[in-house]
């Protein structure tokens, strides 16, 4: 029930029978995550395209973590759409690339279940 600071670096998890949960930051929703790794069916995660704002599934990101780039709550970490986005964004050039399976080993809600 975090307010939304900045869209480029936002999350949130969807399910049809509940209320949307937003994330400031997308580490705060990997460690949500990390403490409750239960998946409704249906629930989908998703993160914000650090270039174009844009919702993208959090199991289809390209991931970034960049300490010189400030999130709401630290992560340093930026997601893009696909390797055209991360490109073209000059914070995620000298980030170290990470996975979806660095960040959360367990299932990401993604719809199938």
């Amino acid at each position: 029930k975090m307010v939304i600071v900045d869209q480029t670096t936002a999350a949130q998890i969807v399910a049809s029978d509940a209320a949307p949960m937003f994330f400031n930051d997308i580490g705060c929703m990997i460690e949500h995550l990390s403490r409750d790794p239960r998946v409704r069916p249906g629930e989908i995660a998703y993160v914000a395209d650090h270039h174009t704002g844009e919702w993208i599934r959090a199991v289809d990101a390209l991931y970034t973590r960049n300490l010189r780039v400030a999130t709401p709550m630290g992560s340093h970490l930026i997601a893009h759409a696909n390797a055209t986005t991360q490109t073209a964004d000059p914070a995620a050039r000298t980030g170290a690339r990470v996975t979806i399976k660095d960040l959360l080993p367990l299932d990401v809600p993604d719809g199938t279940r």
